[in-house]
């Protein structure tokens, strides 16, 4: 008897993975239109070539989400402590006697306003 054959290959599915980093078993297999064997067979010849990992789904029990190892070409993400310029010092030029007055006025304003 010969082993039974499919449409999907393990190129199909890393394409997929590619597309969608961070997918689930489930929705592997729903996208993939596969048996349930068969969708694990190819991510475990996947993960073997080492051209996808896995990383534990928080909390749900044998549940994995599996991304591309080699991540998409993305923008670097930015450092911590990025330099940058200050910003330019701009001094207060403020009237000393019309900023006292409006103290003033608020302390004396019937809204009790301080």
């Amino acid at each position: 008897m010969s082993t039974p054959r499919t449409l999907v290959t393990t190129e199909a599915i890393h394409a997929f993975i590619v597309a969608h980093p961070g997918s689930t078993f489930q929705s592997i297999k729903d996208a993939m239109h596969c048996s349930l064997t068969t969708a694990k067979r190819l991510l475990n010849e996947l993960r073997r070539d080492g051209l996808i990992t896995t990383t534990p789904n928080g909390g749900f029990h044998n549940s994995y989400l599996f991304w591309p190892a080699e991540a998409p070409d993305l923008p670097p993400p930015p450092s911590v402590a990025q330099s940058r310029t200050p910003p330019e010092f701009k001094p207060l030029a403020l009237d000393m006697g019309k900023f006292m007055r409006l103290c003033q006025g608020a302390r004396n304003s019937q809204t009790g306003v301080v």
